[in-house]
């Protein structure tokens, strides 16, 4: 998600293993589940996530890339090719809630100067984290292996 010439990175990972060698690659997808509040009040898709998530695509991120790595490394020649995704649910005091937090933190400034968020919204979606309601699933983490036969 984070590296700028992921493809390239990928085959340069590809390309070192030695026969029989496995790799072993896990990235998120950020796309293919948000916050459903019809099927738990809890759940709510902060507009703060929204303007995040703008953001790191404004910034080149691909955030379906988590579910193309099993295809890419098929493509790339690798055999025993497989995969799985994990999903969890944050829910307020809880490690991914913190890292979220965190990460809204970080990218406040370059939000709401891209205009994707007024500080009000971030404020109150920020007071929302400490909800003891509030819950939200995780990005999709996928696994994806393969072996150079």
């Amino acid at each position: 998600m984070h590296v700028r010439e992921r493809d390239a990175a990928l085959m340069r990972m590809v390309s070192s293993l030695k026969v029989g060698g496995w790799l072993l690659v896990e990235e998120y997808d950020s796309c293919s589940i948000a916050p459903d509040p019809t099927l738990s009040s809890g759940e709510v898709l902060l507009q703060t996530h929204i303007a995040m998530l703008r953001l790191l695509e404004d910034g080149g991120v691909h955030r379906h890339y988590g579910r193309l790595l099993s295809g890419l490394l098929r493509e790339s020649g690798l055999t025993s090719v497989g995969a799985s995704a994990q999903l969890f649910m944050w829910q307020s005091g809880s490690p991914g809630i913190a890292m979220m937090r965190a990460n809204f933190e970080q990218l406040r400034e370059a939000m709401v100067e891209a205009n994707y968020i007024t500080p009000q919204q971030f404020d109150e979606d920020l007071a929302r984290l400490n909800n003891a309601t509030f819950m939200m699933p995780s990005s999709i983490l996928w696994s994806a292996w393969g072996k150079r036969s």
